[in-house]
C-alpha cells in the first residue's frame, strides 16, 4: 500500500496483497487489509483504492464484505520498453 499526495488531496492505493494457500482462511488477509485501512487514514487518506484481479473471487468476496465498493474506471497500461 502506498499514500500519495494529488491535485485532489491525499489518497491510497493498496495492489498485490497476497495470502498464501496454507493460511487463507484464518482471517490473515482481513488483518492485512484491516491494517492498511488503518495506516491510510493515520496519513490522512480521503480514499483507499484497491485493485485486484477478478478472477480472484473469495479476495473480491472479502473487500466486498469489508466495504469497498467496485469502482468502475478505465484502466490503461502500455508495456514498456516499447517495440517497434
Amino acid at each position: 500500500m502506498y499514500v500519495v499526495r494529488i491535485p485532489s488531496g491525499i489518497t491510497a492505493m493498496a495492489e498485490d496483497f497476497l495470502v498464501y494457500d496454507d493460511y487463507r482462511k484464518w482471517g490473515v488477509g482481513r488483518m492485512l487489509m484491516e491494517h492498511a485501512i488503518d495506516l491510510a487514514e493515520k496519513k490522512g487518506a480521503r480514499h483507499l483504492n484497491l485493485r485486484t484481479s477478478s478472477k480472484r473471487i473469495e479476495a473480491n468476496q472479502l473487500y466486498t464484505r469489508m466495504g469497498f465498493h467496485l469502482h468502475i474506471t478505465n484502466f490503461y497500461r502500455i508495456n514498456l520498453p516499447r517495440t517497434q
